[in-house]
């Protein structure tokens, strides 16, 4: 058995789809990307694995032999690769970030946004924040105003 050649992820992604959806324009919608662009891609992987995995027809693209035979293990392992992921993110401790903001702030949609992105995350508002002065990047001191926005007073001279 010769050297096996390293697989981009990648590539055998947009082969999946492309393989599911047998067509090159929806599986680019599908994927994002430009349809030109996810045919240089397909053509990288069949270069790299020396083989051609799809024909295109008039009617959108089929399998070749090739093809069809590497679709089960492409999907198997881009499977195996998920669940990869899954167990290492399950696998390592929690992490915790914490985010200061005045309580005037609207910040429902980027703590939605947080939510969405990281859903095993926990959140929780502050109960106290504490206002303190902040040095200014202009030697100056700060100052909180009545509406929680920061201003720059003179430096004070002893």
């Amino acid at each position: 058995m010769g050297m096996l050649p390293d697989l981009d992820m990648r590539l055998v992604r947009y082969f999946t789809v492309v393989a599911e959806q047998l067509n090159f324009a929806r599986a680019a919608e599908e994927l994002r990307i430009a349809q030109p662009s996810l045919s240089r891609q397909i053509q990288r992987l069949e270069n790299a694995l020396g083989v051609r995995l799809l024909e295109r027809t008039t009617r959108g693209s089929r399998l070749t032999a090739a093809g069809a035979a590497f679709l089960p293990q492409a999907q198997q392992l881009m499977h195996g690769a998920q669940q990869a992921v899954l167990t290492a993110r399950a696998a390592a401790p929690a992490r915790t970030v914490t985010i200061g903001y005045a309580d005037d702030l609207i910040v429902t949609p980027a703590v939605r946004d947080l939510r969405h992105r990281y859903p095993d995350a926990t959140s929780a508002p502050a109960t106290s924040v504490r206002r303190t002065p902040a040095p200014c990047p202009t030697g100056r001191s700060t100052r909180w105003s009545s509406a929680h926005r920061c201003r720059s007073l003179p430096k004070a001279t002893t």
